[in-house]
């Protein structure tokens, strides 16, 4: 049975659907997603939107050594503009190998496993014996001290437990706080990140190992259970040097050689080659239109509109399983990010599709490679993933990145800003009345209270230290940011009052809390905001 069709029911249940905004809450600029059916009463729901899941699927097959060296070379940059945002961030690594029956019988498929150790720890696949490289030093030691050599996650909760364990995940709680002991989010990425070149390279799986890892984290006896929070952002970002082959588990028989060998390049020879997933996953007239797309096959080598016919799963399944994980159709909370094998200045040159240029390369991978780095490094043309990252662009900008670049920043830069812009601020949503006109600047009247799970309590107005705003010595303080210290955001709404929830020194926001504020509306809001787009009466 697809693995698909068994999860389909459990993510429907789960009912993670968002509170539709109406009202003061339709905003032109930007979804501001509040978490409280009230929006427009007397008492609202602003609690700062800051918590950003992203999962890393990285292909570790024999021929990404070079590459997971430069994720880890470029990876500080990233985790420095989502601290530089105040996003409370979850990291999760795991590799495209979900096994094949068939040909990886000695290899240790993760199977969307995450994985969390460091490189150190797992030198030995950094080793692929039967192309007899290693990649260790390049990989591995040029990124991760030595020093951190068994280092792991310090205990923690997740919303659905209370128990302290821990997670196989990086985590950024926000105030500075971690899961971590005496190494820093880059750091840590950086010796967890590199998975190795001992992976199956028969059949590299991304979407299907996503897919089983966003199951995994859905399932309480799995150590990955909680990872995707209900009303985080959801990032999934793709390195891999081949097109998919998330072969359905009825088709594993097409690797056979007892099989028809309809997809195999070669049907003469012992064994098949990558070029059966190329040949199983993309339409038999690319290279005579120039324009490759996906194509479903039946194990017969016909074509087939039937998804359960399918030899490599079909796409629509993929992207219905991870729209239906936020529990609704839109696609404004997920990010995808590609990193592949297009060239290095796509989308302004295409991607190059045509016969390989050698007969030995036509042998192993079906098709011409779809860039050559400087270091000698190739990747074939990601049809199936690049037409999966389409599904999740976010407006004009490419998610689809060459893998063949010696900089992955580019591609990094992009997916942290647009997790960013969707970080939202803690903007009143009325027009606050300014119940001091004396004062320069907007005087408000608010009272804040803070809900865990029911039981709300107090935060009292932060203390001023000099020009600063003081954190108190334990929990949590408020204070209010008007005029130009607005977030553009709030600004760009005609909205007057931001709200800002300052925590103790290593002290983060209970799981589930939420941050409501009884703020005094002004009379007269046509005067008082005129840019508001609704007011709240």
């Amino acid at each position: 049975m697809n693995t698909l069709r068994r999860l389909a029911p459990a993510l429907a249940s789960l009912a993670l659907a968002s509170t539709a905004l109406t009202g003061c809450l339709e905003h032109p600029v930007k979804t501001v997603q509040y978490n409280s059916v009230v929006a427009c009463d007397e008492v609202v729901d602003v609690t700062p939107r800051r918590e950003v899941d992203i999962l890393f699927v990285i292909d570790n097959s024999g021929s990404m050594g070079e590459e997971q060296a430069i994720l880890s070379a470029n990876f500080e940059r990233f985790v420095d503009k989502l601290d530089i945002a105040g996003a409370n961030y979850r990291l999760a690594v795991t590799t495209t190998d979900v096994g094949n029956s068939i040909y990886c019988n000695d290899s240790t498929p993760e199977d969307g496993a995450f994985v969390l150790s460091t490189c150190h720890d797992r030198a030995e696949h950094f080793y692929n014996e039967p192309l007899d490289i290693d990649r260790f030093v390049e990989a591995c030691e040029q990124h991760c001290p030595a020093e951190f050599a068994g280092a792991g996650t310090t205990p923690s909760q997740i919303a659905e437990s209370e128990e302290l364990v821990a997670r196989p995940w990086i985590e950024h709680f926000g105030n500075g706080v971690t899961n971590l002991a005496d190494m820093t989010p880059s750091q840590a990425f950086q010796c967890f990140g590199p998975q190795g070149i001992d992976g199956c390279g028969y059949n590299e799986s991304p979407l299907q190992a996503m897919y089983r890892a966003l199951e995994r984290s859905q399932d309480p006896n799995d150590p990955a259970y909680g990872f995707v929070r209900e009303d985080a952002l959801l990032a999934v970002v793709f390195i891999t040097d081949e097109n998919d082959c998330s072969v359905a588990e009825h088709a594993i028989d097409i690797f056979h050689p007892n099989g028809d060998r309809a997809f195999w390049e070669d049907k003469s020879l012992g064994g098949p080659t990558s070029a059966v997933c190329w040949n199983a996953g993309v339409a038999a007239d690319c290279f005579e239109t120039g324009n490759c797309v996906s194509q479903d096959y039946a194990a017969d080598g016909t074509p087939t509109e039937d998804p359960s016919e399918a030899v490599l799963t079909s796409l629509s399944q993929y992207t219905e399983a991870l729209r239906l994980l936020k529990g609704k159709d839109e696609q404004d909370d997920i990010f995808v990010s590609l990193i592949a094998g297009v060239p290095e200045d796509y989308p302004a040159s295409p991607i190059p599709y045509s016969p390989a240029s050698t007969p030995e390369d036509q042998l192993n991978f079906g098709v011409g490679f779809g860039c050559e780095s400087a270091a000698g490094g190739t990747a074939v043309p990601p049809v199936r993933m690049k037409e999966f990252a389409a599904s999740f662009v976010v407006g004009d900008a490419t998610n689809i990145f060459s893998i063949c670049a010696d900089d992955y920043s580019p591609a990094l830069n992009n997916l942290a800003d647009d997790l960013i812009a969707k970080i939202v601020p803690a903007c009143h949503p009325a027009c606050i009345a300014d119940v001091n006109p004396e004062v320069e600047g907007l005087q408000a009247n608010c009272k804040i209270k803070e809900d865990v799970g029911g039981a709300k309590t107090d935060v009292p107005h932060c203390e001023r230290d000099g020009n600063e705003w003081a954190p108190p010595e334990t929990g949590a303080c408020f204070y209010e940011k008007t005029g130009d210290q607005l977030d553009e955001m709030c600004a760009a709404n005609g909205q007057n009052l931001e709200l800002e929830i300052l925590r103790a020194e290593g002290e983060v926001a209970p799981s589930g809390s939420r941050i409501e504020a009884n703020c005094e509306a002004s009379s007269d809001a046509t005067l008082e905001c005129p840019g508001l787009i609704s007011t709240c009466t």
